[in-house]
């Protein structure tokens, strides 16, 4: 079984807007449904807050938990921010209850643990958002590959945490450009490489 989540805010009560984003999260829906490979696409994409998220996702996760998963792809497009991790912001978003207003990329990984795949692929559109894995010296590294819980993981962010990502009304840079890539390929198996 193949599962995905796609989830867009681009609408906040604090921050300013992101339209770009809800057409990025309908440009990854529709393509993720063309490859015909997802047995169930969670889609969020009006601009849920945090705790809308967190509802819909440990639902999702009980609702597939105890099934044999191949594949989770995890797909998030709007604000981010950096503050000892990744954080990916609801509508809601807050810098004063950051905690309460957006998720934690660690969350997110505890949460699609659960599901015991074979292979993770999360997709990160959002400022702020490429967290760092393993932190530490080489014997960090080491240490992390002989603990590791899944087989395969793989993240893709549009910048890294100091960094800033780029949003028109039309999509997000990363996104598009991510989208434009997995086209070109006429046939055959997409690879994340």
């Amino acid at each position: 079984m193949n599962l995905a989540v796609v989830i867009s805010v681009s609408e906040y009560q604090y921050a300013s807007a992101l339209p770009g984003c809800k057409l990025d999260a309908q440009h990854m829906q529709h393509m993720l449904q063309l490859t015909g490979r997802f047995d169930d696409i969670l889609v969020l994409d009006q601009s849920p807050s945090t705790p809308d998220l967190r509802t819909h996702l440990n639902d999702w996760v009980k609702r597939n938990k105890g099934q044999l998963v191949d594949e989770v792809f995890w797909y998030f497009t709007g604000h981010g921010i950096y503050y000892g991790d990744a954080r990916f912001c609801g509508r809601d978003y807050s810098p004063q209850l950051l905690e309460a207003t957006s998720l934690s990329n660690q969350e997110v990984d505890d949460l699609l643990r659960l599901l015991q795949p074979r292979v993770v692929v999360k997709v990160i559109d959002a400022c702020q958002s490429g967290a760092p894995y393993i932190k530490g010296h080489p014997p960090a590294f080491r240490r992390a590959l002989e603990h590791s819980r899944l087989e395969s993981f793989i993240s893709m962010c549009s910048c890294t945490r100091e960094q800033s990502s780029y949003a028109h009304l039309f999509g997000s840079d990363f996104t598009l450009t991510w989208l434009e890539a997995v086209l070109q390929r006429r046939s055959g198996v997409v690879s994340y490489r």
